[in-house]
């Protein structure tokens, strides 16, 4: 399976669990969703086969407006939910598409800092490493991944509802 690659969100208002503001995201990017595979080589098969194992970890950078920084704990583990907005060219014309974000994750990296300038904005930025995240586009579920579950919908099918189900899960 090729890697699944996400639209950049754009001025997004990103709440935590509580629904406090957590901050105003410029930009939402770098979230794809990539398979780990294995090379299977097993006695009497010619040659090498790769199987999907699973996924690799997920991380999502957000590029902040505006950001409350008593939510800066890296050790902390975050539920985000995001408001945003995604631009698509179809067919020679421009769409916006509101896009809604679940997020469950850690801060990995960031930026707070940013790079500081008199009368420059500082772009500031904040990775996350995600446990689990639900995508909507104009209301319509596109993706759900969650790793501690076993879960992974795309288009709103299960993708790993007959290996639950060959597991007895």
């Amino acid at each position: 399976m090729p890697a699944l690659k996400f639209d950049t969100v754009t001025g997004a208002n990103v709440y935590d669990d509580t629904n406090s503001l957590y901050g105003r995201a410029q930009e939402i990017s770098g979230l794809s969703v990539n398979m780990i595979e294995k090379d299977i080589n097993p006695i009497g098969m010619y040659g090498k086969k790769k199987v999907p194992v699973g996924i690799d970890s997920l991380e999502v950078d957000i590029t902040w407006d505006f950001l409350n920084e008593k939510f800066l704990n890296p050790f902390a583990k975050r539920n985000l939910t995001i408001y945003g907005n995604v631009v698509r060219t179809e067919d020679g014309s421009e769409r916006e598409l509101a896009v809604k974000m679940e997020l469950t994750g850690r801060i990995q990296e960031n930026d707070i800092m940013g790079t500081v300038k008199g009368q420059d904005w500082s772009g500031q930025k904040v990775k996350f490493t995600l446990d689990r995240i639900k995508v909507w586009h104009d209301g319509n579920e596109v993706i759900e991944i969650n790793v501690d579950n076993n879960i992974f919908k795309t288009d709103g099918v299960d993708r790993l509802e007959e290996m639950r189900k060959n597991a007895n899960l």
